[in-house]
Parts: structure tokens; sequence; C-alpha cells
């Protein structure tokens, strides 16, 4: 029973941390798109 707990939170571990570096590739994704005046057409598409 440790290990599958251990297994879990491992897991849970990997995908926090997935998710904080996702967020934070889109926040400088946001942050680049102003300086290239697109921010509205990237956003919207149009």
């Amino acid at each position: 029973m440790r290990g599958l707990i251990a297994s879990i939170v491992a897991s849970m571990e990997v995908l926090d941390l997935m998710t904080r570096r996702n967020l934070a590739e889109v926040r400088n994704d946001l942050e680049e798109r102003p300086a290239s005046g697109n921010s509205t057409q990237a956003i919207t598409g149009h």
C-alpha cells in the first residue's frame, strides 16, 4: 500500500511541475506578443 501511495504522490508532483512549466510558457508567450504588435490578432485570431 505504501508503494502505491508513493507512486500516486510522485505522479501528482510530476503533473504539478508540468502544469507550472506550461503556465510559465504561456505567460512568456503572452508577454512577448504585445512587443511584436500582434497581441490582438494572436489572441483572437482576427
